[in-house]
C-alpha cells in the first residue's frame, strides 16, 4: 500500500480519488468518459463540491480542445498525457474557447484558483486509479 490519505469528498455522481503527488493532496473526480458525458461536462453547474471536479478521459493522446459551453464557473483545466503528468495547465478560466495543442489522454477541471494553491505545474505526477488507467475503450 502506497500510503496516500484519500480524503472524503461529496460529489454530485460517483467519483475516483486522484492524488496530486507534488501537492500531497487528493482529489475524488466525476469521470467523463463517454462521448455523452464529455460533451456534458461540468455545464450548469453553480458549484464543485469541495476537493471535487471532473476527469475527461481520452481513449489516446491527442490535441484536445475544450469549449466552456453553458459553464457557469470558472476553471482550472489541467492536460495530462498518458502516465498521468502535467504538460499544460490553465488557471481560471471563464467560459468561453480555449485551446491547447499539445496531446492529452486526460483532462481535470478543478475549480478556478485550485492549481494556483496547489502549486501545481507542468511537469507534476498525478496518481490515477488504475480504472481510468486500462484502456476502456477496446
Amino acid at each position: 500500500m502506497s500510503g496516500l490519505a484519500i480524503f472524503p469528498v461529496h460529489a454530485k455522481d460517483s467519483c475516483v480519488p486522484v492524488h496530486f503527488v507534488a501537492a500531497k493532496e487528493s482529489f475524488c473526480l466525476e469521470v467523463a468518459d463517454t462521448f455523452a458525458s464529455r460533451e456534458a461536462g461540468l455545464q450548469n453547474r453553480d458549484s464543485i463540491p469541495s476537493r471535487g471536479g471532473m476527469i475527461f478521459v481520452f481513449p489516446e493522446n491527442a490535441p484536445r480542445v475544450f469549449w466552456m459551453k453553458d459553464t457557469l464557473l470558472e476553471l482550472d483545466i489541467l492536460f495530462l498525457d498518458g502516465a498521468g503528468v502535467v504538460r499544460g495547465l490553465v488557471t481560471r478560466v471563464p467560459p468561453g474557447p480555449i485551446k491547447l495543442y499539445a496531446p492529452a489522454r486526460y483532462v481535470i477541471e478543478l475549480p478556478g484558483g485550485t492549481g494556483e494553491a496547489l502549486g501545481l505545474w507542468p511537469g507534476d505526477k498525478v496518481l490515477l486509479p488504475k480504472r481510468l488507467t486500462r484502456s476502456i475503450f477496446k
